[in-house]
């Protein structure tokens, strides 16, 4: 059990993971508990993993057990080494929505195409595992194989992913076009609330084939 010495916890309500992720460990959007070496932060996403950010004079202990203390709690904590602008998930959502941008801004691909390929794809396998166990499952001799095969492929890609589009620019309005179109503005709410119970459906679905739950 983590002491009330232990570790900084957002005072912000239901925040999600933008929030923290905007400020460093060290600086003072949360509540600090008694010591400088008691210093860390457990910030919550919105339906995923807290991210658990030492600052840099935060004590080794004081990380294992905030770990281990959320995942008592059925957590499944992220624990970083050290301090990193956006931490994990902004960093990987932000990759993800650069490139989905970019396709768009491009003329590629339109916005439902963009979403199809992660809603009807990727998040499929991401639903229940990560990025590195993804490529380890991909190839038949694991994730060297799988670099071995198809780095040169992602190489030629990089090299085509160094511009970047400007979120606020004309492929904004090509955005808001294609989503009102889907899903007008007084259904937004409606459609937030069946996101959540998709949510809570999916988070459930996962504790039962981990045998976390009855049956």
């Amino acid at each position: 059990m983590i002491g009330p010495e232990a570790v900084r916890l957002s005072v912000l309500p239901a925040v999600s993971s933008v929030g923290l992720a905007t400020l460093p460990a060290g600086s003072a959007n949360g509540l600090v508990l008694k010591g400088a070496k008691s210093l860390v932060d457990a910030g919550a996403g919105e339906s995923g993993p807290e991210e658990v950010v030492p600052a840099p004079w935060t004590d080794a202990s004081v990380v294992t057990r905030t770990a281990d203390f959320l995942r008592a709690a059925g957590h499944a904590p992220i624990v970083m080494k050290r301090e990193l602008d956006g931490f994990v998930m902004n960093r990987l959502q932000g990759a993800l929505l650069e490139e989905a941008f970019r396709l768009v801004a491009s003329g590629h691909a339109s916005v439902e195409d963009v979403d199809i390929g992660i809603r009807e794809g990727l998040a499929l396998r991401w639903s229940f595992m990560g990025p590195f166990e993804t490529i380890d499952l991909n190839a038949p001799g694991g994730v060297r194989d799988y670099v071995e095969r198809y780095e040169s492929i992602y190489q030629r890609l990089h090299a085509q992913m160094q511009s970047r589009a400007d979120w606020s620019g004309p492929v904004l309005d090509t955005i808001e076009s294609e989503r009102r179109k889907r899903l007008p503005a007084e259904k937004l709410q409606d459609r937030q609330d069946w996101r959540d119970r998709r949510l809570m459906a999916l988070m459930a679905h996962k504790r039962r084939m981990a045998g976390e739950l009855p049956q």
